[in-house]
């Protein structure tokens, strides 16, 4: 049996960034920091920050392009997935990245920094997935988009 899956909250460390294939689908690349806090051998609590490189295709990736900014807690469920290229110079590259099945707000606007007294902001939505929702089904068990772009679509 094979289990690829991720789950991550993090905030966004740059604004995401969207490009546009020939079938005019969008695919949207942003990285993600991802904290964790431990206790060393000595008592004292450690903090490291993993960076994870997220991408997203279709409907999801103009969910990312419209409403996360650099700074945004996000939940991100998705896929692993490694992808090589070799460079202009004839260098092999590898990145590992999280292909994006689902991506929602990590926490409500009041714990955001906004809080009471803040300006109120237009309404967004909480959630989008790359798939739609089955009718009664819940978000995200709806069938893929028939003729919607798959990262075999990249043409980088």
């Amino acid at each position: 049996m094979d289990l690829n899956k991720v789950m991550l909250v993090g905030n966004l460390g740059r604004d995401p960034e969207v490009k546009y294939l020939p079938s005019g689908d969008a695919v949207c690349d942003f990285s993600i920091a991802v904290n964790r806090s431990y206790k060393d051998r000595q008592g004292e609590t450690q903090k490291e920050t993993a960076w994870v490189r997220i991408t997203a295709f279709t409907k999801l990736a103009e969910f990312c392009s419209n409403f996360l900014k650099k700074g945004k807690a996000v939940y991100v469920e998705g896929r692993l997935r490694e992808r090589s290229w070799e460079t202009q110079q004839g260098e092999k590259r590898t990145v590992l990245e999280v292909v994006a099945e689902r991506i929602q707000f990590a926490y409500p606007k009041s714990m955001e920094g906004g809080g009471e007294g803040a300006a109120p902001e237009a309404p967004r939505p909480a959630m989008a997935s790359a798939q739609p929702a089955a009718s009664g089904a819940p978000q995200g068990a709806g069938a893929p988009v028939e003729g919607a772009a798959t990262e075999d679509d990249l043409p980088f």
